[in-house]
């Protein structure tokens, strides 16, 4: 069997934010799914990626806060264990990371800490996170990326949002599908981070194994679509001003 090679996993082990930033799709709408993953879910989506070799980046994230998840903990733990060579990766806001939190997720096996401060809190002089790199060593900042929204790029969302160029469907290719998978709270596959409705549901992975999901024709398909830069033949990415080429 060939092995499912990716770069950078996502998986949404709980849909909430305690943010409604006016360039995330969370301002406008309301997630599918909602709540918190299944520990046997996450556990099965681990169980697969070991099987597939996983080497890539983790990430606790789709659309959601993950220090808001009660497993988060649990989950960094399972995480490390199952894939020692996996690089697990947190994305937040910083709202709730406070030096314990960020020194106890580092001791579970967190490499790398992406905090980004939103618009709603520049302006904050209690936001708990300023005060937590502040008090870092050097070494542990070694470990953090700390910007604020201005820096990120932005897009559209596959179209939910008035955000940069207009002139869609973009005529060039996209890898990021070949590259990057996420998992929705209740275990479905999708191609790409910027899928916020799930328009392009690939298959569940309490159904079907992470490489039959992979396999299947519908998948198969898209995935040299995009890559070719035939992006108006999904309904997803016709929308989409994304330029980024490949996860990160």
């Amino acid at each position: 069997m060939t092995k499912v090679i990716l770069r950078a996993v996502e998986i949404e082990i709980n849909s909430y934010c305690n943010r409604t930033c006016s360039y995330c799709p969370n301002s406008k709408s309301k997630r599918n799914e909602s709540g918190d993953m299944r520990t046997d879910i996450f556990m099965q989506i681990l169980n697969q990626l070991k099987k597939n070799d996983f080497k890539g980046r983790l990430s606790f994230h789709f659309y959601g806060e993950p220090l808001l998840s009660k497993n988060l903990n649990q989950f960094v733990t399972y995480a490390h264990n199952i894939l020692p060579n996996s690089s697990l990766h947190i994305y937040s806001n910083g709202t709730l990371l406070s030096l314990e939190r960020f020194r106890i997720l580092q001791r579970l096996g967190v490499a790398e800490f992406y905090i980004t401060q939103q618009e709603e809190d520049l302006e904050n002089d209690d936001y708990l996170f300023s005060k937590t790199y502040d008090a870092l060593t050097i070494n542990e900042k070694k470990s953090v990326t700390f910007i604020t929204h201005k820096n990120l790029i932005k897009t559209n969302r596959a179209g939910l949002l008035s955000i940069g160029d207009t002139n869609v469907p973009l005529q060039r290719p996209c890898l990021i599908p070949l590259t990057n998978m996420c998992f929705t709270v209740q275990g479905n596959v999708l191609p790409c981070y910027e899928d916020y409705h799930q328009v392009e549901v690939m298959g569940n992975i309490m159904e079907k194994s992470l490489h039959d999901i992979w396999a299947t024709e519908k998948y198969t398909s898209f995935r040299e679509r995009i890559k070719s830069g035939d992006r108006k033949s999904s309904d997803l990415c016709k929308g989409c001003n994304s330029r980024i080429m490949l996860a990160i």
